[in-house]
């Protein structure tokens, strides 16, 4: 089984065993780096993105149309640990 991850320095890795890790550039895997930027909107309670100039936004609701209960708490998080939440 392989697992691939990024990391800060957007490095992929794959990981096949325990002892065996290599270091893969991006053409060689089919992950794509994007810029993004992530805010919160206290207004609507909901995380807002832009992605690569394409706005969008996630709440906890999981109801609602932009529901993503996991996906907001990954990016809360994030914004907490940035102190910018």
């Amino acid at each position: 089984m392989y697992v691939h991850f990024l990391t800060n320095d957007l490095l992929v890795y794959r990981v096949s065993s325990r002892r065996e890790m290599e270091v893969l550039s991006e053409s060689k895997t089919k992950t794509l780096s994007v810029p993004l930027s992530v805010w919160y909107n206290e207004s609507s309670d909901s995380i807002h993105m832009n992605v690569d100039g394409k706005l969008t936004s996630v709440n906890r609701k999981p109801e609602s149309k932009r529901g993503n209960p996991s996906l907001y708490g990954i990016l809360e998080e994030h914004l907490k640990n940035a102190g910018k939440l």
